[in-house]
């Protein structure tokens, strides 16, 4: 692992970005205590100069008291957090700061997860075959009938031929997932943070589904902890 880690940096810095040292198991813990609980300032400040958090000993100590799931958000010891799954990103070119908004707009706090997974090359391969027939057999069908083809359709059918090429030339394809988490210290203040964060969303383009009765899963989402999307990111 930490060899795998050491080379993941070299490619990081081969790629111009800045790269720190891993967490220690305490600053981990510290880190997930604040995302569970972003408004206890002065209870992280302490935790973090302690003796404890020096010697790498308080994950325990950091780690969530309680937590209630409801249907549209769940509470984690004194903060409340909402999460929503990005059902549809831009479909039309966007310039290089659209997710400005995203990020920064409003005053609320949010948390913003995007989970790579490379897939495997026969996966791609088949899941190209699909798409292909698919569309084929829908346009066989039309024009048997006598409907014409929509310019929708044909997009489809152009972009699944964009994959298959790009394919054959060895460039593999990645399976992604977006995740927005925002976190509030009381439900009125959720319901607002959340509605403010949906307007500044629908702006960037993005179409946001919430987690429902899911939202537990949700927060662990936000946490800095590297876990992956349970397969499979479209069924979520």
């Amino acid at each position: 692992l930490v060899e795998e880690l050491r080379l993941f940096s070299v490619r990081l810095e081969a790629a111009g970005l800045a790269v720190d040292a891993p967490l220690t198991p305490a600053q981990l813990a510290q880190a997930a205590r604040i995302r569970s609980s972003p408004f206890a300032d002065e209870q992280h400040r302490a935790l973090a100069g302690s003796l404890a958090a020096g010697l790498g000993v308080s994950v325990a100590d950091t780690a969530p008291m309680a937590a209630e799931e409801a249907w549209d958000h769940v509470r984690v010891d004194g903060a409340v957090h909402r999460t929503w799954w990005v059902e549809g990103w831009p479909r039309s070119e966007v310039p290089a700061v659209w997710m400005d908004l995203l990020l920064l707009g409003g005053a609320c706090t949010r948390t913003v997860t995007v989970v790579f997974e490379p897939v495997a090359p026969s996966q791609s391969a088949r899941a190209v075959d699909e798409a292909s027939v698919a569309l084929e057999s829908a346009e066989a069908s039309k024009s048997k009938r006598g409907f014409r083809v929509r310019a929708g359709e044909r997009r489809a059918r152009e972009e699944v031929e964009r994959r298959e090429h790009e394919l054959v030339a060895g460039h593999g394809e990645l399976a992604y997932c977006g995740l927005v988490t925002v976190s509030a210290a009381s439900i009125e203040e959720l319901e607002d943070a959340g509605a403010d964060f949906e307007q500044s969303a629908a702006h960037a383009g993005l179409q946001l589904r919430p987690l429902e009765s899911r939202h537990a899963a949700g927060w662990v989402s936000s946490l800095p902890l590297g876990r992956t999307v349970a397969t499979r990111r479209r069924g979520l």
